[in-house]
């Protein structure tokens, strides 16, 4: 079946919306001259590797440090900034601490990169040499008498996840964009005494720079095959011209030991245009087998469509399997769906044509079973009936509705 996948519909989306990018593409590869100076990786270390305390191996970047920390313009155009992603305000019951990048002093105590602290309050974003920065007031923990002191804000990454001694979070951002400023953050990763500073954009746009945020993080074993990963649910703004939308909201799911690595999974949330169209999706993971590894997931993706007909809703389930390092797309094919008669009499044939004959009729009303569909338009569909009768039938003459074949397959269909 050539049916169209769930997830098709940000590629359209972004076929009209990428033209708006092309600035980003020069502002993601531009200098960096006003972005605060963090350690550079000289190598990149094993997941294994002990706690490290040099600055040289402390921080590395995705997928590169111009694209995490790049600078933004101050092009003058239409638009109106939505801030992405979580802030420390907005996520302040779920920050466990803050994460220092950079050695610092805190009154007598001189604390290394990786140093864990209390983060007590933050200053007002302000504009210094061309770049935004705020500040933290943190605490040292331990010791008997704890610390105070201020530290820059992009070098404490605000910890709100941790499990199996990899800990998540991110670092907060502020750049001048498109003639707007834009509230953001980068997501952090800390594993094998490395922290990993990914511009996660960089995971939808490869070759282009769009504000990105995470909203939320979590650290378990979601598929159940013995090993963490991090959930990452993030919003990423399309295009830099278009910003009427609603910002991609999407989701990924990082390997913990090995987040530089990318994406195991991912699927977009939902996505609106300017046009009215909308949609959003949802996953869950199935042991389909019984075999106690959760390796299927399911993405279920309500499409909103308005048109001067007026609003329709078309459901389109999406299945994807664990094959041992990635979850991949099952087949358009392998996702059944139910069809309602439309005509007042219908005729399912031997073919993609009348003159093949007929094989089966079909009442206005019934149901049908629709497994295949034809190369192109006009569109003809593959469908057994209640009876049994297997045939072609038009695509006029037919209503179809996406179903889970985990609940309702050809037998299930026919015994019913």
């Amino acid at each position: 079946m050539r049916a169209l996948p769930a997830l098709l519909v940000i590629a359209a989306a972004c076929a009209f919306l990428l033209p708006g990018c092309e600035r980003g593409r020069r502002a993601g590869n531009s200098s960096i001259e006003s972005a605060p100076e963090l350690p550079r990786p000289e190598s990149e270390p094993e997941a294994s590797a002990p706690q490290a305390v040099a600055p040289s191996s402390v921080v590395r970047y995705v997928p590169s440090k111009e694209r995490v920390f790049a600078p933004g313009d101050t092009e003058e155009i239409v638009m109106q900034w939505m801030p992405m992603g979580a802030t420390l305000e907005s996520a302040r019951a779920q920050v466990l601490h803050g994460l220092l990048l950079a050695q610092t002093a805190l009154g007598e105590d001189l604390l290394l990169p990786l140093s864990s602290t209390a983060v007590v309050s933050a200053t007002d974003w302000e504009k210094s040499a061309g770049a935004w920065r705020r500040t933290y007031m943190v605490k040292a923990l331990g010791g008997e008498k704890p610390q105070t002191g201020s530290v820059d804000s992009a070098s404490c990454v605000l910890v709100t996840a941790e499990s199996g001694g990899v800990s998540a979070g991110f670092l907060e951002r502020k750049i001048d964009i498109g003639g707007g400023e834009a509230h953001y953050n980068i997501l952090a990763v800390v594993s094998g005494g490395t922290v990993t500073l990914a511009d996660t954009s960089a995971w939808i746009f490869p070759d282009s720079f769009h504000p990105s945020g995470v909203r939320a993080v979590t650290i378990d074993d979601v598929n159940g095959d013995g090993s963490l990963e991090i959930v990452v649910s993030m919003e990423t703004i399309l295009s830099l011209n278009y910003l009427g939308a609603t910002p991609l909201a999407w989701e990924c799911w990082l390997p913990a030991r090995s987040a530089a690595a990318g994406p195991l999974f991912q699927f977009n949330e939902s996505f609106a245009t300017d046009e009215g169209s909308a949609y959003t999706a949802s996953r869950r993971l199935i042991d389909s087998d019984g075999d106690g590894m959760r390796e299927t997931v399911k993405v279920a993706t309500e499409i909103e469509e308005s048109s001067e007909e007026g609003e329709f809703t078309n459901t389109i389930v999406s299945f994807y399997l664990w094959d041992g390092s990635r979850y991949v797309k099952q087949a358009a094919e392998e996702l059944p769906r139910l069809a309602a008669v439309t005509a007042e009499r219908a005729t399912l044939f031997a073919d993609t044509s009348i003159e093949s004959g007929s094989v089966a009729g079909a009442e206005q009303g019934s149901l049908l079973y629709v497994f295949d569909r034809s190369d192109s338009a006009p569109w003809w569909y593959r469908a057994v009936t209640k009876e049994g009768a297997e045939g072609w039938i038009a695509g006029t003459d037919v209503q179809l509705s996406w179903i889970d074949p985990l609940k309702v397959n050809r037998q299930s269909f026919l015994s019913r």
